[in-house]
């Protein structure tokens, strides 16, 4: 029982920082569309300045969760925290890009307006 209450408040305490990068993420494109009004390119950008913060934090804490990791108590909260700060480094600067593309695709289509704003930079030749 002990272990099953270890994994579940480590659980929800990473489940609140994968949606705050999720969240800062979001807010730092938006941000980038309203100042240079390129969707892709703010998408992209964003992106890339945000990788670095979400893998450093990660990091730090996969690295600070070690030394516990062979004391007795330790070992479910620790597995649990270092797996899913990996999964969350690896998939946020991944699906969360993917997400607002498609939010804006489905938007596009609605709105016939919008749907030049949304040719990727590739496509223009």
């Amino acid at each position: 029982m002990r272990r099953a209450f270890k994994r579940a408040l480590s659980l929800d305490t990473l489940i609140g920082m994968i949606i705050r990068n999720s969240v800062v993420l979001i807010d730092q494109i938006d941000l980038a569309i309203e100042e240079k009004g390129r969707i892709w390119r703010s998408v992209i950008d964003s992106t890339g300045e945000r990788l670095r913060p979400v893998l450093a934090t990660a990091i730090r804490t996969v690295l600070g969760t070690l030394p516990i990791i062979r004391k007795p108590v330790w070992p479910p909260l620790t597995f649990t925290v270092v797996g899913s700060l990996e999964a969350d480094a690896a998939l946020t600067p991944v699906s969360m890009p993917v997400l607002y593309f498609l939010r804006f695709r489905t938007l596009a289509e609605s709105n016939s307006t919008m749907s030049g704003a949304l040719t990727p930079p590739w496509s223009h030749q």
